[in-house]
């Protein structure tokens, strides 16, 4: 039976389901990609206080969106950048059961050798940390017509001018 007389937290913001610190050093490595990046969060949020977490990949998977595929491809990166250790448990049948990550607290040191996990599209080149374009090309331009009225307080007359017309 519950204590009626005992003080006790309930916490009803984003933090109540629970989360995680993450290093600023992962999110600087430029060698792991933004999936991989991704992939550290959301292990992060499981692990607490402790260093390891324990969700399954179907869980993974579903709550980031992402295709079986793409995950082992970038989790490997974690994995290989010695950011994340994975043992998998097997059952009596040698049927893997669960996975066990464990965030490692010293990862390898970069090196000039290695590549890193910068991905440039020759067809749109964008410059980071610039406002993101309006338009980026002809297929995503919108169809509506948008028009702005300037009223000139010397002449008193009203211009139009469509704000869609290519400069």
């Amino acid at each position: 039976m519950e204590n009626l007389t005992e003080n006790y937290l309930e916490t009803q913001n984003i933090n109540a389901k629970g989360y995680g610190v993450m290093p600023k050093l992962v999110m600087q490595d430029i060698r792991l990609t933004i999936e991989a990046k991704a992939i550290y969060a959301y292990i992060v949020t499981y692990a607490g206080a402790g260093n390891t977490a324990f969700p399954s990949l179907k869980k993974i998977l579903c709550d980031l969106s992402i295709a079986k595929n793409r995950f082992y491809k970038h989790r490997k990166l974690l994995i290989d950048y010695g950011y994340l250790s994975v043992t998998q448990v097997f059952n009596d049948k040698r049927e893997i059961v669960k996975n066990i990550y464990t965030l490692n607290q010293f990862p390898k040191e970069h090196t000039k050798e290695e590549p890193v996990a910068i991905n440039i599209s020759n067809s749109d080149p964008m410059v980071q940390n610039e406002p993101y374009p309006i338009h980026q090309n002809n297929a995503h331009k919108s169809t509506s017509i948008k028009i702005n009225t300037i009223k000139d307080t010397d002449k008193k007359d009203t211009k139009v001018i469509d704000t869609n017309k290519e400069q």
